[in-house]
């Protein structure tokens, strides 16, 4: 469980997407960096360094099939959305305007 402070506001997990690409509901530390990135009806926030927290919402995925259908989906809809397949275009893009700045400069 991740405590709040030290890397806790700039940390971001990939093992979110992760989870949520194959279908795996995620229970994710309400920091900054992840509010950003995730909403409510996509994971299952706690609040860091709290394990009530944390143990309410796994039993809360465990007992509410309903709620954690719809993490699933809409995690699966979210990652359909950011894949690499429709995201490479544009981070290959911006790689080479900044390799043409780079050659401008010199």
């Amino acid at each position: 469980m991740q405590e709040p402070g030290l890397f806790g506001d700039i940390y971001f997990s990939t093992k979110v997407a992760e989870y949520l690409m194959v279908g795996l509901p995620a229970v994710v530390a309400r920091t900054a960096v992840m509010a950003q990135y995730y909403k409510d009806t996509q994971v299952a926030f706690f609040t860091p360094g709290d394990q009530s927290s944390f143990c309410a919402q796994v039993l809360r995925l465990y007992r509410d099939k309903t709620y954690y259908r719809q993490l699933v989906e809409n995690g699966l809809e979210l990652m359909t959305r950011y894949c690499w397949s429709r995201e490479q275009h544009k981070y290959l893009s911006r790689m080479n305007e900044l390799l043409d700045a780079d050659r401008r400069c010199r």
